[in-house]
């Protein structure tokens, strides 16, 4: 009756400002970025879910919140 979720990829700990209170813009994180791989780790792992940031990750979809971002969510 527990399930397990990653969260806040691609990397919310990257930003400074905090979402629940404006936007955060991320300039660092790329597709190949080392803070990935303890996402990949976890879904290789069983992971059930993976919540994403609503933060705007500039090298990976620039100008849409990863929320909302068909790259970042697929």
């Amino acid at each position: 009756g527990i399930a397990t979720s990653l969260k806040h990829f691609p990397g919310l700990g990257e930003v400074v400002t905090n979402t629940d209170f404006g936007a955060a813009t991320d300039d660092d994180i790329t597709a190949d970025h080392p803070s990935l791989e303890p996402f990949r780790a976890g879904i290789e792992a069983g992971a059930s879910s993976v919540m994403i940031s609503s933060a705007v990750f500039t090298q990976l979809d620039p100008g849409v919140e990863g929320v909302f971002s068909q790259v970042i969510i697929s």
